[in-house]
């Protein structure tokens, strides 16, 4: 499917997602992870740290014996759905599902330290991470479950500069393979207007497999002075990078926006994401001030095999002027507005499951979950 393609596969009335059920918590979730099957989800939980595992369909909960660790953010089923990991910065541990115990304790005090992305490889036998420190040249650690050693897997790819800014980044299992998608941005030692470091970043979305190519790294707009486009809104530098196999492109989010009081403010031309074809060249945005979400989106995620984008807002102005949670589906190929459904406020942490068959996202009261209609 190309980028330029014309829009398919999108049902007449544009309804994509409906409601399905709400999975109601012992407590509100800190973190949550979808199972493989999609048919249970992990939970952190935000008050007791606690991990519990529940049947979405019957809404069953299991409590997971653990260590008290403090600050879980790590969160992540084994490809098979037997194994959890959880972890804090400096300690992970893994979980069996059906016993509902800890089975290994692994303390990191090699290589940086845990982030908040990890995948375990296909065999079950390593735990792929995200390094926790944003300036180190280990970007990705192998953990090796069977002798608890931790290496460097994926050199950070900017690491000759005075100054490297590595960002929470994402690893995706697809179609053809396996990706870790982040920004990096790195400084020469140049200083901007009012003495502030000039950042050069990049979108790199990495296979983890050798023989796979990835697309070229994108140039990412920074424009302190002028904003994006001459907006005069200017927008943080927190990228978030997710790579779509369905147009081979990658999807760069920036979710905070500031209108600037020194220049003119265009909110037409804001825009809090932006597509990068194969070749690293910009072939789309949407969001933004601009649009009924404005600067509310939080997150996103992508579906797997359609040119779709998912995103939440936590708080909008919906059809009868109260506040509420907004969804959008966005073509990521045009930037046109699919479908928007109101949720209850505060939503966020919008999951597509693997196999794109259903959406989940953290709402106040559960686990709110929503079905492609097509699925």
């Amino acid at each position: 499917m190309s980028l330029n393609a014309q829009s398919r596969n999108v049902p007449s009335n544009n309804v994509i997602l409906r409601h399905d059920r709400t999975t109601t918590l012992n407590e509100p979730a800190w973190r949550y992870a979808l199972s493989p099957d999609a048919k249970s989800i992990a939970v952190i939980g935000l008050r007791s740290g606690k991990i519990y595992v529940v049947d979405i369909s019957s809404g069953r909960q299991i409590e997971v014996n653990t260590p008290d660790l403090r600050a879980k953010t790590l969160l992540c089923w084994s490809r098979d759905g037997t194994h959890l990991a959880a972890a804090n910065t400096g300690t992970l541990i893994i979980a069996s599902v059906e016993q509902a115990i800890t089975l290994q304790q692994i303390d990191n005090s090699q290589l940086g330290g845990f982030g908040r992305a990890a995948l375990y490889s296909n065999d079950g036998s390593t735990l792929y991470v995200q390094n926790s420190n944003i300036t180190s040249k280990a970007l990705v650690l192998a953990v090796d479950l069977s002798s608890s050693n931790i290496e460097q897997f994926i050199e950070t790819p900017v690491h000759d500069a005075r100054a490297v800014l590595t960002l929470p980044g994402r690893f995706q299992s697809l179609g053809n393979g396996d990706f870790f998608s982040c920004a990096i941005g790195r400084w020469d030692g140049r200083l901007g207007p009012a003495g502030r470091r000039d950042f050069d970043f990049k979108s790199f979305v990495i296979p983890l497999s050798r023989g796979i190519r990835g697309p070229t790294p994108a140039d990412l707009i920074v424009d302190f002075a002028h904003g994006i486009d001459g907006s005069g809104v200017v927008r943080a530098l927190d990228f978030k990078c997710l790579y779509s196999e369905a147009v081979e492109a990658t999807v760069v989010f920036r979710p905070s926006g500031t209108k600037l009081t020194t220049v003119p403010v265009d909110i037409t031309k804001d825009k809090a994401f932006e597509t990068y074809d194969a070749d690293g060249r910009r072939a789309s945005t949407f969001g933004g001030y601009g649009v009924l979400e404005g600067n509310s989106i939080s997150d996103f995620d992508l579906h797997p095999t359609r040119p779709w984008a998912v995103t939440t807002a936590p708080r909008v102005r919906g059809a009868n002027g109260r506040e509420v949670g907004m969804i959008t589906v966005w073509d990521i190929r045009t930037g046109d507005t699919l479908q928007r459904l109101e949720a209850p406020v505060d939503i966020a942490d919008p999951t597509i499951s693997r196999d794109g068959s259903l959406l989940a996202v953290n709402a106040e009261n559960g686990i709110r979950i929503l079905r492609f209609v097509d699925n």
